[in-house]
């Protein structure tokens, strides 16, 4: 078993200089996406954070000789030719994240004015303190949060049709269809 040596030091965020044993290299980008130059080549490796699954390409910066190494002028060191294709998959994975945020942003449903002060009834206080102005029936579909969501709007509901309590009479989650909630809007004396 040989030993090892290896030390990364930060300078910037997004910004790290590698020392070990073969020599030293820089590195430039941020958790999941990065290029590593150094040793005579250009490192670009892309991945999705926390899943192990990742894309590594390696580009020689210059023809390997038998002789003695020659010092590189940096523009030699840049990435070239197919060292694109990395900066393709960022390009792809930020318009993915992108595309994510921007279909979960509008399922969020919040509580519109009114609704805040809709109280849930238990089945005495319903009996004793309520009486019943419409059953009314919701579902939520898409969202990062889907009960939740079905939930506010059924309290929503209740709030536009002048109701002050709500007696829910069923409530379904499933993965593919959503969330929803069967309810009954009360105008309660409490």
């Amino acid at each position: 078993m040989g030993w090892r040596f290896r030390r990364s030091i930060k300078f910037l965020p997004g910004i790290r200089l590698n020392l070990s044993r073969s020599g030293v290299s820089a590195s430039v980008g941020v958790r999941g996406a990065h290029i590593t130059v150094g040793n005579g080549k250009v490192r670009t490796t892309v991945g999705l954070p926390g899943s192990g699954l990742s894309y590594t390409h390696v580009d020689k910066t210059h023809a390997e000789g038998h002789g003695e190494a020659q010092p590189q002028p940096v523009a030699d060191m840049l990435p070239k030719g197919k060292a694109w294709h990395g900066w393709l998959w960022i390009l792809l994975l930020v318009a993915i994240a992108g595309s994510y945020v921007f279909a979960v942003s509008g399922c969020a449903t919040a509580l519109q004015p009114g609704a805040e002060t809709v109280r849930v009834a238990t089945a005495a206080q319903k009996e004793r303190l309520c009486e019943a102005i419409k059953i009314i029936s919701v579902e939520q579909r898409v969202g990062p949060n889907k009960p939740r969501n079905a939930m506010n709007k059924a309290l929503n509901e209740v709030a536009a049709v002048g109701g002050n309590g709500i007696f829910v009479i069923s409530t379904s989650t499933d993965w593919a269809e959503g969330a929803s909630v069967t309810a009954e809007a009360l105008k309660c004396r409490w």
